[in-house]
């Protein structure tokens, strides 16, 4: 006998809840879509909205199947057609394919999107079949890697959760001291701890990307969290998506509001922020180990010491850079949007790590002043 799931709302707890559809806008990898009669649930009591587990399932197909559409990728249906006309198997085709256990599994009901390369090879499979004979001769025998729990427990999403707050709380911790450094005209060090704030923050937001990926139906374990990658200085900057400030000098007048002339500098400037942003993991960590340690000067004469080399300046843009990406990520998870996945998750748990808010004013770095009642007698 099949039994009836009550529905109560997820922040107030009353069962007056009304299933309703409209709008609903969603991101994907920071692209924002917008999904047309999107199915939730309205609380009569206190207007919160909010998705079960059912219904966030669905949404995450609608919003997947946008992707692939937006970008030109095959359906999942057409995956499973021209597997099963090549005559081939889902472990065939990951065999053929060098792809892990239950990939095509995944692709083809619809809960991971296949990456480009894998989708222009399903192609060419479809337009020319006597590649598959090529396919098969040419690869080697595969040897099926042991069962998860045998290398590594496979991790639950609200692990990962877990870390993803302990990370930024860990950012929050080298942005303060960060900041008592720059206070004291300690602008190498100052710096050097900005860096490593940015690089837990790119830590954070690589947990969350992990938890997305248990949430799909795919095993995430603790080697893929201590992998050679993520040992990468480098490669988490990247991860942190590190702001930068874009700007011309022009010894002219400003271009006219809406002229061809204001619209080339408006690209010419969207070009120049791509080229800092893909620069500046490299150069931050660059920065970071001139602010840390004494080299000698390729002339052979004089040495790098970081308390000559690293100027105000330098230190306070990165210590800017930290100051931002901390605000923004922490709203991200200590603010979430109401009804949210993350929102729901912290309700459940509780007892996650407290991110603090600056207690500082970012323009000048001095402590900000609280507002004290004095006593009266």
């Amino acid at each position: 006998m099949s039994t009836i799931m009550k529905v109560t709302c997820a922040v107030c707890d009353s069962d007056r809840v009304k299933k309703i559809r409209k709008k609903f806008e969603a991101r994907y990898n920071q692209v924002p879509f917008v999904i047309d009669n999107t199915e939730m649930y309205r609380c009569e009591s206190c207007g919160e909205e909010f998705f079960t587990a059912e219904q966030s399932r669905e949404l995450s197909r609608q919003i997947k199947s946008r992707v692939r559409e937006e970008a030109g990728l095959l359906s999942p249906e057409r995956i499973v057609e021209i597997r099963k006309d090549a005559g081939l198997s889902q472990t065939d085709l990951e065999e053929l394919f060098g792809l892990g256990e239950k990939v095509v599994t995944r692709w083809e009901n619809g809960r991971v999107i296949q990456g480009r390369t894998a989708d222009v090879a399903l192609r060419f499979l479809e337009m020319e079949p006597s590649l598959l004979a090529g396919l098969r001769s040419g690869r080697k025998p595969r040897v099926r890697p042991a069962p998860a729990s045998a290398v590594s427990k496979p991790l639950t999403a609200d692990f990962l959760l877990y870390g993803a707050f302990h990370a930024a709380h860990q950012s929050w911790h080298l942005l303060e001291d960060a900041v008592v450094l720059f206070r004291n005209k300690s602008y190498p060090v100052s710096l050097a701890l900005s860096v490593f704030s940015l690089e837990e923050i790119g830590r954070a937001k690589f947990y969350l990307e992990q938890r997305e990926v248990v949430l799909s139906g795919q095993p995430v374990t603790t080697d893929m969290l201590t992998s050679r990658r993520t040992r990468n200085h480098v490669w988490k900057l990247a991860q942190a998506d590190i702001p930068v400030s874009v700007g011309l000098a022009s010894a002219g007048p400003p271009p006219r509001h809406g002229s061809p002339e204001e619209i080339a500098l408006g690209e010419r400037l969207i070009q120049l922020r791509k080229v800092m942003e893909e620069n500046e993991p490299r150069r931050a960590h660059s920065q970071r180990l001139n602010a840390l340690y004494v080299d000698a000067h390729p002339n052979g004469v004089n040495w790098l010491v970081p308390s000559r080399m690293i100027r105000k300046e330098e230190s306070e843009e990165k210590l800017g850079a930290a100051d931002l990406a901390y605000a923004l990520f922490r709203m991200r998870l200590a603010e979430p949007e109401p009804g949210s996945d993350i929102a729901l998750a912290a309700k459940r748990l509780g007892n996650l790590p407290r991110l603090p808010e600056a207690r500082w004013d970012s323009w000048t770095w001095a402590e900000k002043e609280t507002n004290t009642v004095a006593s009266q007698t």
